[in-house]
């Protein structure tokens, strides 16, 4: 492993975002293997309209316990929008 202090910023910024992604991969890989269910719940809007969510991660088979959840979130997110 180089010592990312003596390289320039664009590389050192580079060499982050690198491992970041790399992080995420590796947990979405695990949880891919471990055969887990997600579901992704709208949240919000960002001021470029981009849209931005929750993703909730529940056991293998536990569909309905999952949908539940995400059915008690976006009616707690929808209260706090009135």
């Amino acid at each position: 492993m180089t010592d990312l202090t003596r390289q320039p910023a664009h590389v050192q910024l580079r060499a982050l975002e690198h491992r970041e992604i790399s992080s995420r991969a590796r947990v979405m890989t695990a949880l891919r293997v471990l055969a887990s269910i997600r579901l992704v719940v709208p949240v919000a809007t960002a001021h470029q309209g981009l849209p931005m969510g929750i993703q909730l991660i529940g056991r293998p088979y536990a569909d309905r316990d999952l949908l539940a959840v995400a059915d008690q979130l976006a009616s707690l997110l929808h209260a706090f929008e009135q």
